[in-house]
């Protein structure tokens, strides 16, 4: 799983969903400043400060509106 994370990551689409959320949070008004970083955005729901990580796997399955298949992680603890 990481080489393909790594592979994207160092990729032009990588690039660009790196450029793209940078934007946004700027769009959304946050602050890059140590409280409210990280910053992730779930379907729309801003996750800001050292929470934004907490129960990220749960979030995610919570959010996502399809078909969840076996092996995806949803139910796990994350």
């Amino acid at each position: 799983m990481y080489k393909k994370v790594d592979t994207c990551v160092n990729s032009d689409l990588g690039t660009k969903l790196y450029h793209d959320a940078v934007f946004r949070t700027s769009d959304l008004g946050i602050k890059y400043d140590a409280p409210q970083l990280p910053v992730i955005s779930i379907n729309g729901e801003i996750h800001t400060g050292m929470d934004a990580y907490n129960e990220i796997g749960n979030r995610i399955c919570a959010a996502y509106e399809g078909e969840i298949k076996e092996g995806c992680g949803c139910g796990s603890v994350f």
